[in-house]
C-alpha cells in the first residue's frame, strides 16, 4: 500500500468524524429509548449517572470503612475520580471505573422502589437530583428494538463522540470502585490501575477492572436485554500500527512488528466475556472469556493445535487465532467453615501469566515488546487454581499441555505450573513468582516428519515497586531451558519469507540449552491522558541460538508516549535502538545486520 492511498484513507477519515457524528446522532436519536448499563437498577445518561437504593445505602457510600470481624464483611471502596474512601456490605453494588455498575446476581432485591437515588452530582458533592430507572429489563422499558443497521450506526455515533469530545456526548462520570482487594496502586491513565499478573482481567476482590461501557456493547445490552441481566460483555478494539528503521525486510526478533518498513493490522480483536463477581463471599458465580483476534499478532500468540497450519505450514503474515477461550468458577468458601478468601478455577486457553508484558494491546504499556517477550511462552491450554489466602497472598497451581501446545496434539506434555503474588500491606510493593512451565522432558519430535516443537521449561519473577500513583517500576528476570532441542525452537515448515519465518527445522543441538531474560519499565504520568515510558532494560542471553536462531546476547533500549485522546482511542509512539552483543553475529534483517534502529507508532481504537 502506497503514502499516498494511506493519505487518502486518512483523510477520508478525519472528514467522516468530522461530517458523521450529527448524521448517526440524528438516527441514533430517531429511537427515544433509555440505554442501560450493567443492571436493571442502574441508569446512565448522558448527563448522570443514577443508580436506585435505599437511603441507608446512599450514607453508606460517604462512610468510612466499618470495623467488621472478618474481610468479607467489609469491602474496601476506592474513588479514583470522586476521592477518599468508601465501604458498603458484602453484596452491593460495584461500580466500574468509567460509570460502569455491576451488581450480583441477587443484589437486585436489595432496593426497593420506593427509595432514593444517588446521582452524579452527590457523588461529586453537588446535591442530589433523583433519576428514575425502570425496574426490569422488558421490551416495554427498552422502547422499539433497533435493527442492526441502527446499533452499528448509533456505536459509530458514539464512538466518534467519545474519541474527540465531539458536541453532543458527555464522558460517564466515574463512581467509586468497590473491592476487597487492596486499594488500586496506579493511576487510570496507565493500561491498568492494578499490579501485574491478572492477565487483562481484574484481581480477585475487584469484579472488573475494564469498567468503561463501550459503545458497541452499550448498544447490544439495549438489543439484547439478557446480556445486560446476566453481565454479559462484548468489545474489541482495532490495532493499526507503523515502523520505519534500518532493517528493510524484517525486523526480528523484535516482536510483533516483523514486517519492516509497512503499516499493518497488528490486531483486530472482538471480546465476548462475562467476570465473576469475586467480591462478594455468599455464593459461587461464573464467568467466560472467548477472544478472537486476528492480525499480525497471531504468529506470536498461535499454539499449536489451535488452526496453527496458517503459521507452522504456510508462513502467512497475518492470521486468525482464538487466543482466550475459557471458562471459570469462582468459589468463595467451602462448607460453614471458611478455609480461605477465594477460589479462582479457569479451564481451557488462557494467556500466560508470569509477564509484565501481555499479548492483546491495551494491556500493554509499549506499541513493541522486549526482546526476551518474543520467545518466552505465550498461551497455555489446561487448567489453573487461584486460591486468595488473604488479600495479600494469592498462590496458583495449574496443569496444562505444554508452553503454546493443544493437548490433543502430538507435542503436547503434561506440565505443571506454580506461581505466588504477594502484595506489601503498604500497597507499594508486589511480587509475581513462580515456575511457569515445569516437566523435565526433552524438545518434542525434534525429527520425525519435521515437526518439532519446543518443549519449553521457564521459571520468572517480577517485582514492581510505586514511587506514587504517577511514577512505578516494573521489573522482571526469567529463565528458560530445555534438553535436545532445534536452532530456531519450533520447526516453521512454510516458505521463507522476506518477514522471515520458515524454511523447516534448524540444526540438532544436543543436550541441554537455556537463555536468560531481563527487562525493566519505568512509567511517568505527565497529564491525565499522558504517560511516558523508559525500556532501559532489554536484556536476553540465547547463547546456542535455541530461542532467536541466532547464538548471541542481545541487547536493546525503547522510550515511548502514549497520548488518549479518549477512553476508546490512544496513539502511542515509540524510538527504539538495539543491537546483537557479539560482533561476528548479525541476527537482524534476515541475518544481515549486527543491530537495527526503529520509529514505530499503533493505534488503538476501541469499540
Amino acid at each position: 500500500m502506497s503514502l499516498r492511498t494511506l493519505f487518502c484513507i486518512y483523510l477520508s477519515f478525519v472528514a467522516l468524524c468530522t461530517t458523521a457524528p450529527a448524521v448517526f446522532a440524528q438516527a441514533a436519536n430517531s429511537e427515544p429509548a433509555q440505554i442501560l448499563q450493567l443492571h436493571p437498577t442502574i441508569a446512565l445518561g448522558d448527563s448522570s449517572l443514577a443508580v436506585k437504593t435505599s437511603a441507608s445505602t446512599c450514607a453508606i457510600l460517604q462512610a468510612s470503612p466499618l470495623p467488621s470481624s472478618h474481610p468479607s464483611d467489609v469491602l474496601e471502596g476506592v474513588g479514583n475520580t470522586a476521592g477518599g474512601k468508601s465501604a458498603t456490605p458484602a453484596g452491593a453494588p460495584v461500580v466500574g471505573q468509567a460509570g460502569g455498575i455491576s451488581l450480583g446476581s441477587s443484589e437486585a432485591s436489595q432496593f426497593s422502589d420506593s427509595s432514593a437515588s444517588l446521582s452524579a452530582p452527590a457523588l461529586r458533592g453537588e446535591p442530589a437530583q433523583a433519576v428514575s430507572a425502570p425496574t426490569s429489563l422488558s421490551p416495554g422499558a427498552l422502547g422499539k428494538k433497533p435493527s442492526v443497521i441502527g446499533v452499528v450506526m448509533r456505536s459509530a455515533a458514539e464512538t466518534l463522540q467519545r474519541n474527540f469530545s465531539m458536541p453532543g456526548y458527555n464522558p460517564p462520570v466515574t463512581a467509586p470502585l468497590f473491592r476487597r482487594a487492596p486499594p488500586a496502586p496506579l493511576d487510570p491513565v496507565f493500561p491498568s490501575t492494578e499490579f501485574i499478573g491478572t492477565n487483562g482481567q481484574a484481581p480477585m476482590g475487584v469484579n472488573d477492572n475494564n469498567g468503561a461501557v463501550y459503545p458497541l456493547e452499550k448498544m447490544l445490552w439495549k438489543t439484547c436485554p439478557i446480556m445486560a441481566k446476566y453481565r454479559i460483555r462484548a468489545y474489541g478494539w482495532l490495532n493499526p500500527g507503523y515502523n520505519y528503521g534500518t532493517s528493510r525486510h524484517s525486523n526480528y526478533p523484535m516482536s510483533y512488528i516483523v514486517a519492516a518498513r509497512q503499516l499493518h493490522w497488528d490486531q483486530i480483536v472482538m471480546r465476548f466475556e462475562r467476570v465473576p463477581d469475586t467480591v462478594q463471599q455468599k455464593h459461587v458465580d461464573w464467568g467466560f472469556r472467548f477472544t478472537s483476534l486476528y492480525g499480525e499478532d497471531y504468529r506470536f500468540t498461535l499454539s499449536k493445535g489451535w488452526v496453527s497450519n496458517q503459521l507452522l505450514k504456510n508462513n502467512y503474515l497475518t492470521g486468525w487465532d482464538p487466543v482466550e477461550c475459557y471458562g471459570e468458577l469462582y468459589v468463595p468458601k467451602i462448607g460453614e467453615r471458611r478455609l480461605f478468601d477465594g477460589l479462582l478455577v479457569r479451564v481451557g486457553r488462557y494467556v500466560s501469566c508470569p509477564d509484565i508484558e501481555a499479548q492483546l494491546a491495551p494491556d500493554n504499556y509499549l506499541f513493541t515488546h522486549s526482546i526476551m517477550f518474543t520467545v518466552d511462552t505465550y498461551t497455555q491450554t489446561g487448567i489453573q487454581n487461584w486460591l486468595q489466602l488473604n488479600k495479600y497472598w494469592n498462590v496458583m497451581l495449574g496443569f496444562h499441555g505444554g508452553a503454546d501446545t493443544a493437548p490433543w496434539t502430538n507435542s503436547t506434555v503434561p506440565t505443571a505450573q506454580f506461581l505466588v503474588r504477594w502484595t506489601g500491606k503498604g500497597n507499594k510493593d508486589s511480587i509475581y513468582a513462580g515456575i511457569n512451565d515445569l516437566n523435565g522432558l526433552p524438545f518434542r519430535n525434534p525429527m520425525p516428519g519435521q515437526k518439532g516443537k519446543d518443549n519449553l521449561q521457564q521459571v520468572n519473577f517480577n517485582w514492581t515497586h510505586v514511587f506514587n500513583k504517577r511514577c512505578h517500576t516494573v521489573t522482571e528476570v526469567y529463565y528458560l531451558w530445555s534438553r535436545n532441542a532445534l536452532v530456531g525452537g519450533t520447526v516453521n515448515n512454510g516458505p521463507l519469507r522476506p518477514y522471515g519465518g520458515g524454511g523447516g527445522p534448524g540444526a540438532y543441538l544436543p543436550g541441554y540449552s537455556h537463555a536468560i531474560g531481563m527487562v525493566n519499565y519505568t512509567l511517568f504520568k505527565v497529564s491525565d491522558k499522558d504517560y511516558i515510558c523508559l525500556r532501559p532494560l532489554d536484556f536476553l542471553s540465547d547463547r546456542r541460538g535455541w530461542r532467536t536462531g541466532y547464538p548471541t546476547e542481545y541487547m536493546s533500549g525503547t522510550i515511548g508516549w502514549t497520548h488518549r485522546f479518549s477512553d476508546t482511542l490512544c496513539i502511542r509512539p515509540e524510538f527504539r535502538i538495539e543491537r546483537s552483543l557479539r560482533n561476528q553475529v548479525t541476527p537482524y534483517d534476515n541475518g544481515k545486520k549486527l543491530g537495527q534502529t526503529t520509529f514505530a507508532c499503533d493505534i488503538i481504537q476501541r469499540f
